[in-house]
């Protein structure tokens, strides 16, 4: 502890997170202390300058430690790891600070602050990086439906428009991925069809393309798991569309495999009917 030239005195005590300044105006001397935080002989004007707790390296050392634990997974039980420790040590931290003025936490404070700000603005980053991915995607899909709409005029009704019929007795949800009239393949969902009705999906200019479907309670569902090479495609729970698994206008939930369906060859052009017929399994007491 040092303490030297002409001014004022001023002890700074610290504590985490606040820190508060007594002055006196008194005239010159100077005085020098060491180990406890004791000012022994004061005069007029003296300026003292207390040092007390740990030392630079200790605390850029600790500071350390503390951004490593902030970033820890399982923070909690990382912390009453340390409260153990603490526990074992408390008596000798007693006897090398006396007082208050030995714990200078307000660097430490600000650390940790600083390690939550960091946090915080790495997940603003990620959000809005997720955001432009899908402003993206749908200016990328805005210009798909464009092409395939000047494809649809050129191709003069050569191609199908895939419609699902819903034999259940519960509202299907149903996701396609197909070719569109452009040359794109496309994954888009979700139609909701209510029992005993038809709805209208997509046009494709292609004999093959892919379904997912299932009603909502998921008792019946119709997807590739029985093909022999199923098409796992990736899916949100809400709606989407989506030209590859970077285009994606929703947040994505997971894939699923998709069922292939064929077309035949001999089948006109215009609307192509897909009956989904939801069977129970034997001894089912489902009317």
């Amino acid at each position: 502890m040092k303490a030297c030239v002409t001014g004022v005195i001023i002890v700074a005590i610290c504590t985490f997170g606040h820190c508060q300044t007594l002055q006196n105006n008194i005239k010159a001397t100077s005085t020098y202390t060491v180990n406890q935080c004791n000012i022994g002989q004061i005069g007029n004007n003296t300026h003292v300058d207390l040092h007390c707790g740990i030392g630079r390296e200790q605390a850029e050392s600790l500071l350390l430690r503390v951004n490593k634990i902030l970033a820890s997974k399982d923070l909690d039980a990382l912390l009453k790891k340390i409260d153990g420790l603490l526990s074992q040590t408390t008596n000798k931290e007693e006897q090398a600070c006396s007082g208050s003025t030995c714990i200078q936490g307000g660097t430490i404070t600000a650390n940790i602050t600083n390690a939550v700000s960091s946090n915080t603005s790495k997940q603003y980053e990620l959000t809005k990086t997720e955001e432009e991915k899908r402003s993206q995607a749908l200016q990328r899909l805005e210009e798909q439906r464009y092409h395939a709409s000047l494809r649809r005029d050129a191709l003069n009704g050569r191609f199908y428009r895939l419609e699902f019929e819903n034999t259940c007795k519960q509202t299907l949800k149903i996701a396609v991925y197909y070719h569109a009239l452009d040359g794109t393949w496309v994954t888009s969902g979700w139609w909701n069809v209510p029992p005993e009705q038809k709805v209208s999906t997509t046009l494709t200019d292609n004999h093959i393309y892919y379904y997912y479907a299932h009603s909502i309670d998921y008792k019946y569902v119709f997807d590739g798991r029985d093909d022999s090479n199923p098409m796992f495609m990736d899916i949100s729970n809400d709606d989407f569309e989506a030209i590859k698994s970077d285009t994606f206008t929703a947040e994505k939930s997971g894939s699923a495999p998709f069922r292939v369906a064929t077309i035949g060859d001999s089948v006109e052009y215009g609307t192509y009917n897909m009956r989904l017929q939801c069977v129970d399994p034997p001894n089912s007491n489902t009317k």
